[in-house]
Parts: C-alpha cells; structure tokens; sequence
C-alpha cells in the first residue's frame, strides 16, 4: 500500500460509514433505516422516515413513493386497514413508515417495497408545489426542494469523498491544515477584483485567495500546509464557470525546486481522489448523470505554453497570447487523443499573465513581456481547474516583479512592502503551490452545464439570495 493510498478494508469501512442508519442506536426489533440498507433488512420490520414522492390506488391497496437521502423505495398499505387509515398526504410531506420489508408485488417498481402498518405524517407540505418540472420551479430560488432530489445528495456525497480523500492525501504526505482570515487590508492579486467593505472606519477587503497567508506559512517554517475554504471574487460576468464565492483548495510547501513538482504531488493526488470517487460512488454517477469518472491511467500531458499556442494555431484558431475557453477545450480534445484522457497541463506561461509573486525562468533584467514563468494550469474537459507554480521568495526580485504588476503605491507602501515583503528579508525557504476550485471541479466531474448545479448554495453578480 502507497503512502496516501486507503486500503480496500479501509474503503469498505469508509462506505460503510457513509451509511450508517441515522439512529444507530434505535429499536433492536424495529430499527430506523435508510432506504439504501433496506435490503439488509428483508423480511423483518423497520422504520423508515422520508418524504412522500407521489402515491396512487389500486383496489384496496394504496402506493405511496417515499424517498430519503439515499434513494427511493415503493410502501404499500390497505387502505381499509386500521392502523393505516389516514387523511391524504400532500407530496414533500416529511412522513414515518413502519412496515416489514418484502419482495415487490410488481417487479417494475424495484427489487424491494415496504408493507406498511403504520404511516403518519411528521411535518406537512402545506404549498403544492413540489413538481419539479414546473416552470415555476426554480432550482436556485427553492434551494431547500431542490436539494431533495437524488442527484443533487449525491453531488454533496462526492463532494465529501473528495475533500475526504484530499486531506488523507496530504496528511499522509506530512502536511497540516491551517485557516486563514477572510478579510484583508488589500487585493491578493492586482488583476481581480475584489469586494471592499467597512471596517471600523477603514477600508478593507474579502480576500480573493489566501495566497499570502499560505506564503506566511512557509515564511514561517511550517513547510507543508493546505486549506479548505472560501474566497471571493467581484466577476462582473455572468458564465457558466465563474462565481462570486466559492471554495477554493489551497495547498503550499516549501524546499520545492521546480513547479514540475507541484505539479507531480497535485496529479499524484487528484488521482489518489479520483480513485475513491470511483470505488464508492462511480456506479451512482453513471446512472444519475450519465458520465464516468475519468481517471488518468498514465502520467498527464504537459505542454509548453508556447507549444500549446502553435498547436491552436495549427488546428485553425488564431490565438496571439491568452488562451480562450474555446482553445481550452481543443487542447483537451487533443490530449483525449493522444492519451485516452482529457486532463492537459500548459506549463511556462508569460509573466504578463501570471502574478507578481510567481518565479520567471529566465533573467529578471529581462523585459516583463519576454519573462517566462515557473507556472502552470490544469485544464480538464475544456475548462481550467486549477492554477499553480513554485513562488519568487528573493525579496529583490518580488520588489521589482511588484512594481511592475499594477499596484498603486499606496498600496504598496502601506500594505505588501510592511505586511508581505518583510516576511522574505529573513530567509524564506523556495515553495510553491495550487489552488482547485472546488465547485468547478465538482461541475465538470458529473459533466454538469454550470457551476450553479454543483454549488450548495450559488453566489454571482445577479444572485445573493437566498
């Protein structure tokens, strides 16, 4: 087994723990379950608590479709039945069953149903509005419902397997989770902008990464760390890729001697994710959205920035210097082709296009527009999915590459210079690092249309509520 790697013992206790009853310590004689362990539980009595989908009558016999985090399941009843006689449900109505499980009477409606005695109803759904079809159902606007569907659980699920798996990773590799503050006295990066706020009389701002406090970090000897939490950016445009907050995954350590190695631990441990997801959640995946977990079988194609500009040029796009998300999805066309996997590295970008902080390859007496940097993007189904590269740690070097980035010098005189430089005046080790962008990742694992499907909750420029 490799550092990092769970065992398969270890990966069936984890799926185990992922569905575990919600009452484990219930009724020995009348257990509360969930409808995916249902089948654990053929022929004995058990209680089930979800919300009512849909019912229908047929003779004596009342069908009613109850659904729960983990799936749905058909519960029968007589309706002259004493224990079960009682006034309609309306759909979305949160409902307990108690019945014994059994074999279905009609196969088509699943391999397992629940002949209830008893149903009653725990919270009513007093609107009758539940049909998600309905143009008047807006999944943004009625989050809560929305949520309830099979598909959008399991977006969460495999969402939480991942970061899972994420953290695993990087603690077997010796790393340690920090969180740092999200308000700041200026931008991260001159090129973004960012969401100013009152502050006791004094300005400041959300943070837009927490690049500079993982640089703290290094600066400050703890070598290896990683963080899990949210960022924001003040993107005017509207697309199906961008939000105003989200939850980034930063990771940063030092003693690093290329970006060639941030990118090897980054692939090693998108991997290593990819793995689990598949192992406990592919088969869900393909069923509910009708994708399969693509996971690289060998090493990720890098390309020269340089050469992936002559290759778009080749292919009949005219790309003079920034990649367009229309070039993107070429190139990952292209490393579908050559290597059976759609993941793509676009290593050495220009220092006009990368922050200030990043490493140039070459001479810093060397013209900004001809400076090459020690940076890299990886692209996955046709759109960027992260952003990294080993960090400039001289302090001439960053003073000069920060001069020429944009910023105002007030900002420079009373923020980076006092807050940012000093922590390179006392020998700041050489590092570097990523950020993933958690919502965006998750978007185009399920081959969703827009980060709004794999948000929990959206955030842009037209959308603060709810």
């Amino acid at each position: 087994m490799t550092a990092g790697t769970l065992s398969e013992p270890e990966l069936r206790g984890a799926k185990r723990l992922a569905h575990t009853p919600l009452r484990p310590d219930g009724d020995a004689e009348c257990p509360n379950v969930r409808i995916t362990d249902l089948p654990l539980f053929l022929g004995r009595k058990v209680e089930l608590r979800g919300w009512l989908v849909a019912s229908r009558q047929a003779r004596s016999m009342q069908f009613l479709q109850i659904r729960d985090r983990t799936g749905e399941v058909q519960v029968a009843r007589r309706i002259d039945h004493e224990s079960c006689a009682s006034p309609s449900i309306e759909p979305e109505s949160a409902i307990r069953v108690i019945g014994r499980v059994c074999e279905p009477r009609i196969a088509k409606f699943g391999k397992i149903e629940i002949n209830a005695d008893s149903i009653s109803t725990l919270a009513p759904a007093i609107e009758k509005q539940a049909n998600y079809d309905r143009d008047s159902f807006d999944p943004l606007r009625h989050r809560f419902l929305a949520l309830r569907q099979r598909s959008q659980a399991l977006i969460i699920e495999v969402q939480t397997t991942l970061l899972s798996s994420i953290r695993s990773f990087l603690l077997s590799h010796h790393f340690l989770e920090v969180h740092t503050p999200k308000i700041t006295a200026s931008g991260s990066e001159s090129g973004s902008a960012v969401f100013e706020l009152p502050y006791f009389g004094e300005r400041a701002f959300l943070i837009q990464s927490p690049q500079f406090y993982m640089q703290m970090a290094m600066a400050g000897g703890l070598e290896r760390v990683f963080e899990v939490g949210p960022a924001f950016r003040a993107e005017g445009a509207v697309t199906n890729r961008h939000a105003t907050e989200f939850t980034s995954i930063d990771v940063e350590w030092s003693w690093v001697a290329s970006h060639q190695e941030v990118m090897d631990l980054q692939e090693e441990m998108l991997c290593f994710a990819l793995r689990d997801i598949d192992r406990l959640h592919g088969a869900d995946i393909k069923t509910h959205f009708g994708v399969s977990v693509e996971i690289p079988a060998d090493k990720i194609l890098r390309l020269d920035y340089r050469a992936a500009l002559e290759l778009l040029n080749r292919s009949g796009l005219a790309i003079d210097r920034r990649l367009t998300h229309q070039s993107e999805q070429m190139l990952c066309r292209y490393a579908k082709e050559k290597t059976g996997c759609s993941f793509v590295y676009i290593e050495n970008f220009p220092a006009t296009d990368r922050p200030f902080y990043t490493m140039r390859s070459q001479d810093s007496e060397i013209p900004l527009g001809q400076a090459v940097t020690r940076s890299f993007d990886l692209f996955w189904r046709g759109a960027e999915i992260s952003s990294g590269c080993q960090r400039e740690h001289d302090h001439e070097r960053l003073k000069r590459q920060m001069a020429s980035d944009g910023f105002s010098p007030e900002i420079i005189q009373q923020y980076l210079e006092p807050y940012f430089l000093e922590m390179f005046l006392y020998g700041c080790p050489p590092h570097g690092g990523f950020g993933i962008g958690l919502d965006r990742f998750l978007m185009i694992l399920f081959g969703c249309s827009s980060i709004e499907e794999t948000s929990f909750v959206h955030r842009s420029s037209n959308r603060f509520v709810p």
